[in-house]
């Protein structure tokens, strides 16, 4: 009987944290395919391609590059954005491996006949930390970008923004070009 209510807390533990790996980890990321495998300059999609899951943290940076022409992004700008958008993504892809490892790991600790609680707890914390780290990563790269615009820019980019999430705005409708227009 001890083994049963150790093994059913396990169980709610990792569903406990899974549930936070799917609203930050990967909430609100863009779909990968949105940058269309040509970078800015290539295939880049509408609206459409930008989902968010509830509550998460918008991305500004991915934001500013697909609508670089409608904020009035410069090449040089629009380059640099992309440079970090692929660092930010690089730096991403590791601390999501890591979350899967140590995941992996915790699944491991609680399926073993002796559980160590305090090993357990460290595995909890130790993926805490990787979580928040990732959403940091996000944070910064965002700020990075912002910090690429010029103040104009970013009143542009903030009136865009509003003006796509009122109700009846360009959400899901936009095709193309960033500018709210069909090409």
């Amino acid at each position: 009987m001890n083994t049963r209510k150790i093994t059913t807390m396990g169980i709610l533990i990792l569903l406990a944290l899974a549930m936070p790996q799917f609203a930050i980890a990967q909430g609100g990321m863009m779909n990968e395919g949105m940058m269309g495998g040509g970078g800015m300059h290539g295939g880049m999609g509408g609206m459409g391609g930008m989902r968010q899951r509830a509550g998460a943290i918008p991305h500004r940076l991915m934001f500013y590059m697909h609508h670089a022409e409608a904020i009035g992004l410069s090449e040089e700008q629009a380059e640099r954005l992309e440079q970090r958008w692929n660092e930010f993504r690089k730096n991403q892809i590791g601390i999501r491996a890591d979350i899967q490892v140590a995941r992996l790991e915790l699944q491991e600790m609680l399926e073993q006949e002796n559980v160590n609680l305090g090993a357990v707890e460290k595995q909890v914390d130790a993926l805490q930390e990787l979580r928040s780290n990732l959403m940091m990563a996000r944070i910064r790269a965002d700020l990075d970008a912002r910090n690429i615009l010029t103040p104009e820019q970013r009143r542009q980019a903030g009136q865009l923004m509003r003006r796509m999430n009122r109700p009846g705005g360009m959400q899901g409708r936009q095709q193309g070009n960033g500018s709210g227009r069909k090409e």
